[in-house]
């Protein structure tokens, strides 16, 4: 029985590691020529990060940045962290 327990837990734990170690966080960075600033921005695809970068080079209002908040069409779409 306690060696039933024991691989259990083993099991447990290769799972934890295997599961927290494939996170694959897909940070960008995207420059505001506006603010002269750039921003961190997570989880967004290379289509959409192109798309927000085009928007605000353009400065046409389509995507914007206020108080570290990305907006789209004045809606919060996501939070980003200033690089100071």
């Amino acid at each position: 029985m306690v060696w039933l327990i024991g691989i259990l837990l083993f099991l447990i734990l290769i799972y934890l590691i295997y599961n927290f170690s494939n996170k694959n966080v897909n940070e960008r960075i995207i420059f505001s020529p506006y603010l002269n600033e750039s921003y961190y921005i997570y989880d967004k695809d290379d289509k959409i990060i192109s798309d927000i970068q085009y928007s605000l080079n353009k400065r046409d209002n389509l995507y914007n940045i206020k108080d570290n908040k990305l907006y789209k069409k004045n809606k919060i779409i996501s939070e980003i962290i200033s690089i100071s």
